[in-house]
C-alpha cells in the first residue's frame, strides 16, 4: 500500500453543510492516517468528521497525491470542496472539535490504524455553525 497526502483550502461558511470532503473510487478501500484543519479567518468554529450518510458527486475532485515519487502518479481517492450533489449529514461523527477565534488554530485528528473508507463512500467535515471563511485541510492516506 502507498501513502498518499492533499492540501486543499475550503471557503464553505454554510451552517449545517459539508466544508470537505474525501470520495473513495468504487475500487478502493483508502484509510485516512491524518487530518489536520488550520483556521485561515478569525471566527469560532464547530466542526465534526464523519462519513457522510450519502456520498455527494463532488465537483472537480482533486485526486491525493503520492508521498513517495515512486508511487503511482495520484492515488484513487478525491477530495473537495464543492458539490453539484451535495453530500448528506453524518448519522454519528468520528470526532467533533472548536476551533477558537484566533487566526492559525489548529486541529490535528491523527488515526494510526486508519479510519477505513468503504469504496464509493465520503468522508466529510461538516460546518456544525456558521464557521471560518478560510479553512485549509490536509489528509494523509494509505491506498
Amino acid at each position: 500500500m502507498a501513502k498518499y497526502s492533499l492540501g486543499i483550502g475550503s471557503t464553505v461558511t454554510t451552517s449545517n453543510a459539508a466544508c470537505w470532503g474525501m470520495l473513495a473510487t468504487a475500487d478502493a478501500n483508502p484509510r485516512i492516517t491524518e487530518l489536520v484543519i488550520t483556521q485561515g479567518a478569525a471566527t469560532v468554529s464547530t466542526y465534526g468528521f464523519g462519513r457522510a450518510a450519502t456520498a455527494g458527486t463532488q465537483t472537480a475532485g482533486i485526486a491525493v497525491l503520492p508521498d513517495n515519487a515512486g508511487d503511482a502518479t495520484t492515488g484513487k481517492s478525491t477530495c473537495a470542496v464543492a458539490w453539484s450533489a451535495a453530500p448528506t449529514v453524518p448519522a454519528n461523527y468520528l470526532r467533533r472539535f472548536n476551533l477558537g477565534g484566533v487566526i492559525g488554530d489548529v486541529a490535528i485528528l491523527v488515526f494510526p490504524d486508519g479510519i477505513g473508507v468503504a469504496a464509493a463512500q465520503e468522508m466529510v467535515l461538516w460546518n456544525l455553525a456558521t464557521n471560518s471563511a478560510i479553512i485549509n485541510v490536509n489528509v494523509s492516506t494509505i491506498e
